[in-house]
């Protein structure tokens, strides 16, 4: 039994978080993990990293490796009469680049990868809202019999 005392997913999501919050264009965005109740109006942009899904293949040679989906939505608010969807363009493009930009191995996974694909909502409110969702998928290591990290 590992002496972690996280699981790997757990473990896969500070990691984005945590690069989320490194990156310098990134640097007056709040960046938060499984965010449940909304982003308060006092801030204009904001980034909520969640999971959204772990599927592992059967046990071999006493490990489990796993695909696990990130949604990473970048919000932004705008002025009455802009377009959120200009404010929330900076966002998608630093926070793609962060990613785009991690080791999977110096971060412990075995890959890594953006999907091609890009969900744009919109929100009218005293100040229009934009949100933009990617999805990331990492691929990562558990023991058989275990859902920490592999040591």
């Amino acid at each position: 039994m590992s002496g972690s005392t996280t699981t790997s997913h757990a473990q896969v999501l500070s990691t984005v978080v945590a690069a989320l919050r490194a990156a310098p264009a990134l640097a007056t965005c709040k960046v938060a993990s499984n965010r449940t109740r909304p982003v308060s109006e006092k801030d204009n942009t904001a980034i909520v990293v969640r999971l959204l899904r772990s599927q592992g293949n059967k046990p071999t040679m006493h490990f489990v490796d796993w695909t696990t989906t990130l949604a990473i939505e970048c919000m932004a608010r705008s002025a009455t009469g802009t377009d959120p969807a200009t404010a929330a363009d900076t966002l998608i493009l630093a926070a793609w680049a962060q990613l785009a930009a991690i080791s999977p191995a110096a971060v412990g996974w075995m890959d890594s990868g953006l999907q091609p694909d890009i969900a744009w909502d919109y929100d009218e409110q005293a100040q229009p809202q934009c949100s933009a969702t990617i999805l990331l998928n990492v691929q990562h290591r558990t023991p058989a019999n275990s859902l920490a990290p592999t040591p």
